[in-house]
C-alpha cells in the first residue's frame, strides 16, 4: 500500500498548495507582455508551523531566457499578501539590470494587478502594496 503524498503535508503546506491551485485556475488565461502570472507552490511537506509559508508570485516569461519578474508574495499562515506596483517593478528592474529595457508596460500590468488585488481581498487576505523597492 502506497501512501498519498498529500498525507505527509502539514496544514499550512496543504493550504498553500490548495491556494496555488486556486490561483492557477483563476489566472490561467492572464498575460502581461508575454508573461504569465504564477504562484509558486510551498517548497516542501512542511512550512515549519507557518514560519516558511511564503509563496512567491511571479510573472513567468513565455520566451525561454527572459527574466522572471517577482511581483509579490502570499502567506496563507498569516493571511497576508504583498503586491508590487508597476513603478516598483520598473525601479527594481533598473537597479538589477541597468541599461536593459523593462519588458512590462503599465497598460498591460495594471489590469492584472487590479484583478490580483481583488482576488486576494476576496480570499480574506490583507494586502500590502509595495510602491517602491524594499
Amino acid at each position: 500500500m502506497t501512501k498519498d503524498p498529500e498525507f505527509k503535508r502539514t496544514r499550512f503546506a496543504r493550504e498553500g498548495l490548495d491556494f496555488a491551485t486556486l490561483f492557477q485556475a483563476k489566472f490561467m488565461r492572464d498575460e502581461v507582455n508575454g508573461h504569465k502570472p504564477v504562484m509558486r507552490e510551498p517548497p516542501g511537506e512542511s512550512t515549519g508551523g507557518g514560519k516558511q509559508a511564503v509563496q512567491h508570485l511571479v510573472l513567468e516569461p513565455r520566451t525561454p531566457g527572459d527574466p522572471v519578474v517577482t511581483i509579490g508574495q502570499v502567506n496563507v499562515a498569516t493571511k497576508m499578501a504583498k503586491l508590487r506596483t508597476h513603478d516598483c517593478l520598473e525601479r527594481l528592474h533598473a537597479m538589477r539590470f541597468a541599461g536593459r529595457p523593462y519588458p512590462l508596460s503599465a497598460r498591460a500590468y495594471q489590469p492584472v494587478f487590479d484583478r490580483l488585488l481583488e482576488f486576494f481581498r476576496k480570499q480574506g487576505l490583507q494586502v500590502e502594496i509595495e510602491s517602491r523597492p524594499p
